[in-house]
């Protein structure tokens, strides 16, 4: 996730230059900025988002409007917080 923000950066700065020359080049590291940067993005939300291990005995009474199941080992449920 870090790689891929640095990426963005260097790229966007190579965008940058390339623009300043009139090079056509630059719209290309323009686009492949905008995309990494973009995937850095979603993967940051992605992994800020806290993850709790519990057990669930009622799953009647199981919010799902706040909590998502991500996996299940055994009778333990690993559910994360749904960011609305």
């Amino acid at each position: 996730m870090v790689c891929l923000g640095m990426l963005a950066v260097i790229v966007g700065v190579m965008a940058f230059f390339t623009l300043i020359n009139g090079e056509l080049i630059g719209i290309t590291f323009l686009l492949i900025s905008a995309i990494l940067g973009n995937l850095t993005g979603f993967a940051m939300v992605d992994y800020a988002t806290p993850r709790y291990e519990v057990t669930i005995t009622d799953m009647s009474r199981f919010d799902t409007d706040k909590y998502q199941i991500v996996e299940q080992r055994g009778k333990v449920f690993v559910v994360k917080e749904v960011r609305r």
